[in-house]
């Protein structure tokens, strides 16, 4: 079934990331790019022996998770309104940056200092290292979410609440779980890589049933137009991508997911994310911090937050970031309530976070606050 979005992204081949797009080219096309607000991933090479790999991983990788942005959403339109035109819901700009060499660094680290150059300023970087075995090629990926180096106003990975006590309006924020994840192995064959060498290689079709060829793809800009389940629709024409795998992997499904957070794509996160926290080949720690990016989408689409909280407590409780979260939770509660329940709620809270306390440094500034914020609640 085709899904038509009104989502333009960029691929900039660049010149230490790229083929094909000049100094002059490369600065005029950031200069034009002005949105302060749009997200943008980083994918570049991955390292392999051969190198060839690396590249043909690495943009494998941007196209199936390029088939997860949205650039739109229906929605219920307004009671009693009578629009001529479908509502819809837009979501921050989702941009893609492919760099041609591997990372200098393949740490978590030298993905984080190269996502925040200004050449990218990259809220996420997807990243690894390709080995062969045999006839296959094994995968070992990592996203990298570098904090800092843009210039967003708006900041949808973080839960932040406002709170009025009766001398003071407290604003309690914390971040995204985790900064940085690692994913299980993934096994592609050996004829699939060499399919998708690089972007400036991948084929063009009339149809997206890959009937007509056209040509290659043309750097420096793909305009994503539409898309079928195996198909994306581009200015030139239709580029076939077919799964990764026989095996589903998290890899796609939960940096959709993140992106999609980022982007305030809320029911959309949920929908990618729901898939990994459920899946149980999927490594402990990710289903945990998908559960948690469920959470934080329901509570912004005023749903159920609270059993998503719990199923990550219920895999560690004992994990500082799942602590976070509940307690995020039930201030979202006790923000919501009359006076009068405010206060056992308040205790119920303190309570809940001191027999947990012991995982947070004594100076953790969130902790602080949220102290603050109860003692303020207990005197009201």
């Amino acid at each position: 079934m085709k899904r038509r979005t009104l989502l333009a992204l960029s691929v900039a081949l660049l010149a230490h990331g790229c083929a094909s797009l000049g100094t002059a080219a490369a600065q005029g096309y950031f200069e034009r790019d002005r949105n302060p607000n749009k997200i943008t991933i980083l994918i570049p090479s991955f390292t392999g022996d051969p190198p060839p790999l690396g590249e043909s991983v690495g943009t494998i990788l941007m196209l199936q998770v390029w088939k997860q942005l949205r650039g739109a959403a229906a929605c219920a339109p307004p009671a009693g309104a009578q629009a001529k035109s479908p509502c819809l819901r837009f979501f921050e700009a989702g941009h893609f940056r492919w760099q041609k060499q591997p990372l200098a660094s393949a740490t978590h680290e030298g993905a984080r200092t190269t996502g925040m150059l200004p050449t990218y300023r990259a809220q996420l970087v997807l990243w690894g290292k390709t080995y062969k075995y045999g006839h296959d090629v094994v995968v070992l990926a990592f996203l990298t979410l570098p904090e800092g180096g843009d210039r967003r106003t708006r900041r949808s990975e973080r839960w932040s609440l406002t709170i009025s006590a009766p001398k003071k309006t407290y604003t309690i924020d914390t971040d995204i779980p985790t900064r940085n994840f690692a994913f299980e192995p993934m096994v592609l064959t050996s004829e699939f890589v060499s399919e998708f060498s690089l972007p400036t290689k991948l084929k063009v079709y009339r149809t997206p049933m890959g009937q007509g060829f056209v040509g290659y793809a043309k750097p420096p800009i793909l305009e994503k137009r539409g898309e079928t389940s195996n198909a994306l629709q581009t200015e030139q024409g239709w580029i076939l991508i077919p799964e990764l795998s026989a095996v589903p992997s998290e890899i796609v499904g939960f940096v959709g997911g993140v992106m999609r957070v980022f982007r305030s794509d809320w029911d959309g996160a949920r929908e990618l994310l729901e898939p990994v926290a459920k899946n149980p080949r999927t490594p402990t720690e990710l289903r945990i911090d998908s559960m948690l990016l469920m959470g934080l989408a329901s509570y912004h689409l005023g749903g159920d937050f609270q059993s998503h909280l719990r199923a990550a407590e219920s895999l560690n409780p004992l994990a500082s970031r799942v602590v976070r979260y509940r307690v995020m939770g039930m201030l979202t509660e006790l923000r919501n309530s009359d006076p009068r329940a405010r206060t056992e709620l308040g205790i119920e809270t303190k309570k809940y976070l001191d027999a947990r306390r012991h995982l947070f440094a004594a100076d953790d500034r969130w902790v602080l606050a949220v102290d603050e914020l109860l003692i303020a609640v207990a005197g009201q």
